[in-house]
């Protein structure tokens, strides 16, 4: 990661990043480990400084679950029946033919 990123991660959390910066920086933060964790890095930090910390901490957490997520067995749904909607394809044909017909009557009527 870049000293630049870096501070400009800083300058965020900080609220002196200007806006127009705001959306690629939460962009970097997200597409890129080193800047994530420089952005957990900061608030624990932050939280230290303001004694504002939980009474345990497992840096790991968000690992840990993201790990026991993917060692969960993946259940595949049944597909879904599909019907057919003879009822609604009829009703959707009428609509389009009278929205055809009455642009054909105020055409007619304006050329009048």
């Amino acid at each position: 990661m870049t000293k630049q990123i870096d501070e400009q991660i800083s300058a965020f959390m900080d609220g002196e990043l200007h806006e127009s910066e705001h959306t690629a920086i939460i962009q970097q933060i997200c597409r890129n480990d080193e800047s994530l964790s420089c952005w957990q890095n900061y608030h624990l930090i932050s939280d230290t400084l303001r004694n504002n910390l939980p009474p345990a901490i497992d840096n790991q957490f968000a690992q840990s679950i993201m790990k026991a997520l993917e060692n969960e067995p993946t259940v595949f749904a049944p597909a879904a029946i599909k019907h057919k909607s003879t009822v609604k394809q009829k009703i959707a044909g009428a609509a389009i033919a009278a929205s055809v017909a009455a642009v054909a009557v105020i055409g007619v009527q304006t050329m009048n």
